[in-house]
């Protein structure tokens, strides 16, 4: 994967391509930035870069060595993940005894550690010495979520880039062009994404995204009759999946913030469900501001909560109550004005 097929990561390309130019790369980088936004494919391209046959400066993507680079298979760029939930100190040994040998065929050995904050701190330590003093021919990239979670002896010794969340617009570009998604599903997919692609791309693919997001616009629908127990009946629903519930809430949230945004501004074009014009424009005739800001205001507190591991189903059923009590006050008193 040559540099150019790194999406949206312009900064750190810019920093990696300029060390390769003055023929200077450093013997450590942490790559630090959210999950999914392209630090593993941007090591594994520099990997292929520090090492491609045919070309300089980058990788060509096509040589025997940038293709088995690609596939995990070259001799020389290794890839280390958590064993469980940890890095264990006999990896790092692994890794210690492998970046000592002379490469097999390549310029560079390359060691790529995923999650690398979930070293122990027995690993890390061990990996201090080698970070400090390396073999010329060895390269070090360390990915993580956080720098503030190593050790600052291992921070110090490595040279930090930073990887950002993709702008919105680039990741509804790509579920347009790529995915052959409508502007309104790439619209809704690039919102939850937060700026991750590869989350994007799940998402894309996920039949329980698009059913929960029909069980948000149905149970802001249903929440408005006379349907009593249905807050109960949800809450039951998502007990025993924390995850599928902060996703529940998430749209839940986006939903009443896009009536919100309808009832201020009186316009669609900012509004996220694009597709739901209709049921929006439907549920806040009978809304003021302030109802919708409570409303919100609740979900929040109640996401917090989910995410405190709060009881889900005594979470949700509460907040779902009083979002009842709101939504069919509003329709109440719209009725007595008629």
């Amino acid at each position: 994967m040559p540099f150019k097929d790194i999406i949206g990561q312009e900064h750190a390309l810019k920093s990696l391509q300029n060390a390769l130019i003055k023929q200077r790369p450093s013997h450590a980088y942490m790559f630090v930035g959210p999950d999914g936004v392209g630090k593993q494919k941007t090591a594994v391209a520099f990997a292929q870069a520090l090492n491609c046959k045919k070309t300089v400066y980058d990788g060509c993507g096509i040589c025997n060595t940038c293709l088995r680079i690609e596939k995990g298979i070259h001799p020389d760029v290794f890839i280390i993940s958590p064993d469980g939930a940890s890095i264990k100190i006999k990896q790092i040994r692994e890794l210690i005894r492998d970046i000592n040998l002379k490469p097999y065929e390549a310029d560079k050995r390359v060691f790529i550690i995923r999650e690398a904050h979930k070293m122990t701190d027995e690993a890390s330590n061990c990996l201090l010495k080698t970070l400090e003093d390396p073999p010329l021919y060895g390269v070090i990239i360390l990915l993580t979520t956080n720098q503030h979670l190593f050790l600052p002896t291992v921070t110090s010794r490595a040279q930090v880039i930073k990887f950002k969340p993709l702008p919105r617009k680039i990741v509804e570009d790509y579920l347009i062009s790529n995915l052959k998604k409508t502007s309104e599903e790439a619209r809704i997919i690039s919102v939850f994404s937060k700026g991750s692609l590869e989350m994007a791309v799940k998402l894309a693919h996920s039949e329980e995204f698009k059913e929960i997001r029909e069980e948000v616009i149905k149970t802001a629908n249903q929440l408005r009759k006379t349907m009593e127990d249905y807050p109960f009946f949800l809450g039951e629903k998502f007990q025993q999946n924390r995850e599928k519930a902060l996703i529940f809430l998430d749209m839940f949230l986006l939903w009443f913030r896009d009536l919100m945004v309808f009832k201020a501004a009186n316009t669609e074009t900012l509004n996220i469900n694009i597709d739901k014009l209709e049921e929006i424009r439907t549920q806040t005739e009978t809304l003021q501001l302030r109802e919708l800001l409570k409303i919100i205001d609740d979900i929040k507190k109640t996401k917090k909560a989910v995410e405190s591991n709060a009881n889900i189903s005594l979470a949700l059923t509460q907040m779902l109550l009083k979002t009842q009590e709101v939504l069919k006050k509003g329709v109440h008193s719209s009725r007595s004005e008629i």
